[in-house]
């Protein structure tokens, strides 16, 4: 009978020892395969900032580039548009064989029977001296310019502040990254001292399947932490105008910000909020395009000059005999346009009542994510002292249950509990920091204070 025992002792040794050897096989092919596909992963060298990476995309990023160019097309329509109210010169040239008819013409050459060559040659001025709206044509246009500016402003605030989000979400996956991979270490460790306790006599099987459960389950997280670290970096790199750089390195460190070490950054007199502005510029320019509208129905008012030479010979065509010469003014006064003036300034008066309707609901909306990003600041805040007390017992704990778990006081399973608390502690304390300087990058945007103010704030203090 206790042949057969130590048979069967050894034989579930020998089972036991090979899957050792095929997991630990296992583990190197997938530690061999990552480091092959790390290896022809781009990466950005040198290691980033964060005020490098929105100049860099402020830089390259084809929305702004695409706004920066919208503004130089404006830049020339209002220099198109103010050409309209200056001299217009051409020079008429013409020559060609006629037949005028007398009983069709007032003015028949050679009796009317006879075809005959004819050249011609004007040179006719036309100088606007009074039409009405040609003025306001002009800051028409220049209000859309005005606008195409907010615009690009909007587009450089709003691509600054991804750049900010992006920026510290790679950096809050790649801690996530480190937490998983320092927690498989200590697995590591664990299962090592279940082994040779099991060894010795003073563990148990359950041990060490318990241990192996624990890295099964760290497998998985660890790859879905480096798919979440490559897929922030790509973001961020589109940002930049860098595709195919999925492992970007951040240069820095998380960290929260307080709303009390910002207050000095901050300052409310010169506070911008350009969509307010935008709606602003827009009914002024409702106020020019109306009298725009309006000029197509007042008289107007143009001197024209005409200075030329007509002759039936082309030879004869620039002498004193075929010159004349005209200079007059001319002025048209519309009398009827089926009430088209009317029904013109009625639909002005509706959209500008629009506008004055669109502005209070985004007066409205900014002034409620004021407040909303303001709480979310102050709860991030709070939260994050809480957090770091928590993160700074659970490392304290951490470390005095290896200690114990080395010295067989307590079991794995105990040893786990605490393992997960750490694990939690700090995951909860970088997703705060992340947390807050969102908030903190939101809270900017929502009271009208420059970004490249926090971003020199943040360069600093991280």
């Amino acid at each position: 009978m206790i042949p057969m025992i130590r048979l069967f002792g050894a034989a579930f040794l020998l089972i036991f020892l090979t899957g050792q050897l095929v997991w630990a096989d296992e583990t190197e092919k997938d530690a061999s395969v990552r480091r092959e596909a790390a290896s022809q992963v781009p990466v950005s060298q040198p290691p980033i900032d964060l005020k490098s990476a929105v100049s860099k995309a402020l830089e390259n990023n084809p929305g702004v580039r695409q706004a920066r160019v919208r503004l130089e097309q404006d830049s020339y329509d209002m220099k198109a548009t103010r050409a309209l109210i200056f001299p217009n010169l051409n020079l008429i040239g013409t020559g060609g064989r006629y037949k005028n008819s007398i009983l069709n013409s007032t003015a028949t050459r050679l009796g009317g029977d006879t075809p005959h060559d004819q050249y011609d040659v004007d040179l006719r001025l036309s100088q606007p001296l009074f039409a009405y709206g040609s003025l306001a044509a002009i800051r028409s246009a220049d209000d859309t310019s005005k606008m195409n500016q907010l615009d690009l402003e909007i587009a450089e605030r709003t691509l600054t502040n991804n750049v900010i989000q992006y920026f510290y979400k790679v950096m809050l996956n790649k801690s996530l990254l480190e937490i998983l991979e320092k927690t498989q270490a200590v697995v590591n460790e664990s299962l090592s001292t279940a082994q040779s306790r099991m060894r010795t006599g003073r563990g148990q099987l359950l041990d060490v399947l318990q241990v192996k459960t624990q890295m099964a389950l760290l497998k998985p997280q660890i790859e879905d932490a480096h798919n979440q670290l490559e897929s922030a970096g790509a973001q961020l790199a589109t940002l930049m105008s860098e595709p195919g750089k999925y492992e970007l390195q951040p240069k820095g460190t998380l960290k929260g910000i307080l709303l009390k070490d910002l207050q000095r950054k901050i300052d409310f007199k010169s506070a911008r909020l350009p969509e307010l502005e935008r709606i602003r510029i827009q009914r002024e320019q409702l106020g020019e395009l109306r009298d725009v509208s309006y000029g197509k129905h007042m008289p107007n008012l143009f001197l024209n000059g005409d200075y030329g030479y007509a002759n039936y010979n082309r030879d004869d065509l620039f002498r004193d005999a075929s010159n004349g010469w005209s200079i007059y003014l001319q002025l048209t006064i519309p009398l009827f346009s089926g009430f088209e003036s009317i029904y013109e300034q009625r639909s002005f008066s509706a959209q500008d009542r629009e506008l004055e309707y669109q502005s209070r609901d985004v007066s409205n909306t900014l002034s409620l994510t004021q407040v909303q990003t303001l709480k979310s600041l102050e709860s991030t805040g709070a939260s994050l002292v809480s957090a770091e007390e928590a993160a700074h017992l659970a490392d304290q704990s951490m470390a005095e249950a290896r200690r114990n778990y080395r010295l067989a006081t307590i079991d794995f399973l105990q040893f786990l509990t605490v393992q997960q608390s750490m694990l939690q502690a700090d995951s909860s304390l970088n997703n705060i920091r992340y947390q807050n300087l969102v908030a903190l990058a939101n809270y900017f945007v929502a009271v009208g204070q420059p970004l490249s103010s926090l971003v020199d704030f943040l360069q600093e203090k991280n």
